[in-house]
């Protein structure tokens, strides 16, 4: 009698089989689920970070395009924005451009507030080149800034009264009416925004006092 209740009371091999069968396949669900959670936090992240890139992006061109005059350098003709393809060695489109309006705060450094920058693709990384002074020791690098990656193509172009949208800029006599970039990132596809330049009479009176003020600091 006892040893049929004991045998009631047990599992069979089967059994034993059976409910790890059913623990494995609840483990591979839960696994998945979690793996498929992960992936799709991490493909957010991406694509929530790739979003605070291009924001940041288009605030440093606005901030350099909107600013940007023209100038003499140490007797040099007068110089302002240029660009067009493989403009500064760039692997696509390539723009340059001198630009007022950099901050220094309390005359910490020994520099003015104008900044000659740079925008250039290199291996797929949009680049943010500036030289902390405008008349840089030959030879001297600029500094980089790594705005995006995965950039496949990047294109200027620059709007002239009277001329239409232009490919390549290389006037050193006036500055263009307006700049457009246009470039494609991989899982984004193509971006195109426009920047207003500042108008001619301004960008005249901003070069006078960018020049006063690069005086004034290199004494």
């Amino acid at each position: 009698m006892s040893r049929a209740r004991a045998r009631q009371h047990g599992f069979t091999l089967l059994e034993m089989l059976i409910a790890l069968v059913v623990f494995a396949m609840l483990s591979l669900g839960g696994y998945q689920m979690l793996r498929g959670l992960t992936n799709t936090a991490l493909v957010s992240r991406r694509h929530s970070d790739q979003l605070a890139a291009l924001e940041r992006t288009f605030a440093l061109m606005g901030a350099d395009f909107h600013q940007a005059t023209m100038l003499s350098l140490r007797g040099m003709k007068l110089q302002g924005v240029a660009g067009g393809p493989g403009w500064l060695g760039s692997d696509q489109g390539g723009i340059s451009l001198i630009r007022l309006g950099w901050k220094n705060v309390q005359a910490k450094e020994q520099r003015s507030g104008v900044l000659r920058v740079g925008y250039i693709v290199e291996d797929g990384v949009l680049i943010r080149q500036f030289y902390r002074h405008l008349n840089p020791v030959s030879g001297q690098l600029p500094q980089q800034q790594r705005l995006l990656t995965d950039v496949s193509q990047l294109q200027f172009r620059f709007f002239e009264k009277g001329g239409g949208w232009l490919t390549r800029w290389h006037r050193n006599d006036q500055l263009p009416q307006a700049i457009e970039v246009t470039f494609s990132i991989k899982g984004v596809g193509k971006l195109r925004r426009s920047f207003l330049l500042t108008p001619d009479y301004q960008a005249v009176e901003k070069m006078m006092q960018a020049q006063e003020d690069e005086t004034s600091t290199l004494e």
